[in-house]
């Protein structure tokens, strides 16, 4: 996710300011930084130990952190979507064109707009001829 993100905002992922230019386009935040590169120590301090120094706390740590950073990334591409439809509230879309619109597979943005519609912020129907599913703003 973290990669397709750099892409999309031509940041190349192997540059050693990458964080800094992540940080200047507002991609990411110091928290996200932050959390990305305890989480890249741990992996690689783990990978690195024998298997007698391997560390089942820090694995678990390494777990939670992960699960706070996808939330965070996830909430955010949700309120990327759902600003996006209130930029374009007579406009339908189906979720493959919010894929595209955001460089998210359709699967997951299938996902997030599911989540949208569920809370409420969005509506959608099918169309009869090609029955694709379209959603708007609610």
């Amino acid at each position: 996710m973290i990669k397709r993100l750099f892409f999309k905002n031509n940041i190349d992922f192997s540059n050693a300011l990458k964080w800094e230019e992540a940080l200047q386009k507002k991609i990411l935040t110091n928290h996200q930084i932050t959390l990305f590169n305890e989480l890249k120590n741990i992996r690689n301090e783990q990978v690195h130990s024998l298997p007698i120094e391997i560390n089942l706390t820090k694995i678990s740590y390494g777990i939670e952190i992960a699960n706070e950073l996808r939330t965070s990334l996830e909430k955010e591409m949700k309120d990327k979507i759902l600003n996006f439809f209130k930029e374009n509230p007579t406009e339908v879309f189906a979720a493959r064109a919010i894929g595209h619109i955001f460089s998210i597979s359709k699967s997951y943005a299938s996902h997030l707009i599911e989540t949208l519609e569920e809370e409420g912020e969005i509506i959608s129907g099918i169309e009869e001829e090609s029955g694709i599913t379209f959603f708007q703003i609610g």
